[in-house]
């Protein structure tokens, strides 16, 4: 048991949380269900373009939005990445 305690208290630790807002560049409205993407999890943008997510450390995120090219984010010890379209 102590061990699978010890399992359970490294990916505690080792899990961040991010968070941040996608909008359109042109318009500048948020976008809504955008699909992001960890290794960990994944989730959609609110009414307001908002999300959080959790990622490992070395983890990258994965933006997708239909009619919008996928994007890509390396996270580094981040708490926000905003990402505008």
């Amino acid at each position: 048991m102590g061990f699978f305690l010890s399992i359970l208290l490294y990916i505690s630790t080792s899990m961040n949380f991010v968070e941040g807002k996608v909008t359109d560049s042109k318009m500048g409205d948020e976008l809504v269900m955008v699909q992001v993407s960890s290794s960990i999890e994944t989730t959609y943008t609110d009414l307001n373009g908002k999300y959080k997510i959790r990622y490992a450390e070395g983890d990258s995120l994965t933006f997708k939005y239909v009619g919008y090219h996928t994007i890509k984010v390396c996270v580094e010890d981040c708490k926000n990445v905003s990402l505008s379209y």
